[in-house]
């Protein structure tokens, strides 16, 4: 497996006292299909403070949304 080349939030942080349906294995495996599926150059360029993407806003948070 790839190492991400955005360390997002989602991806290294989840609360160990609610149960979890992702293991840490399952959440480099999402982060890389999604990672090659969205392009890993649009992603890097596409992060920052104020990106304009919905999609990469939420990449960067560990909340809900970030899973979905």
């Amino acid at each position: 497996m790839r190492s991400p080349i955005i360390v997002a939030p989602w991806t290294t942080w989840w609360q160990d006292d609610l149960p979890c349906r992702f293991s840490a294995a399952d959440t480099q495996k999402n982060c890389d299909f999604l990672a090659d599926t969205l392009g890993r150059d649009w992603l890097q360029r596409a992060v920052g403070p104020n990106s304009q993407y919905p999609l990469v806003r939420e990449w960067m948070t560990n909340g809900a949304n970030a899973f979905l």
